[in-house]
């Protein structure tokens, strides 16, 4: 019989995958409207990463743009479903939307204890 055979590389044939850069304040997205990011090799030239769950609600509310971020597949029962964590943005906007969510968690606390109050 004939040996099956597998195409291989050297990795000195291989290099990394660079994502399209941000231009003009917009994240590259892939054809399912996301970006992946399965290492931080993947973010684009311009862009950062901010791993929160309100940070695409609070970019929307700034008008800022954000896509979501594939960081990993979770597998069962036969199909693949993407895992999202956080949102990728422009990096020109990063602080603007860390004092945003910063806000955003003291504004959610202060409601939480004045609901409390309310009970008491």
């Amino acid at each position: 019989g004939r040996e099956a055979t597998a195409d291989l590389f050297g990795e000195w044939q291989t290099e990394l995958y660079r994502a399209p850069p941000v231009v003009d304040g917009r994240v590259p997205r892939n054809d399912y409207g996301r970006i992946d990011l399965f290492t931080s090799t993947m973010l684009p030239d311009g862009a950062a990463h901010v791993p929160d769950s309100n940070a695409k609600r609070v970019c929307q509310e700034l008008g800022i743009d954000a896509v979501d971020a594939v960081t990993s597949f979770e597998f069962r029962r036969g199909t693949s479903t993407p895992v999202l964590q956080g949102v990728v943005i422009p990096h020109d906007s990063l602080e603007l939307v860390k004092d945003a969510l910063h806000d955003d968690r003291q504004g959610a606390k202060v409601r939480r204890l004045e609901k409390m109050e309310k009970r008491a």
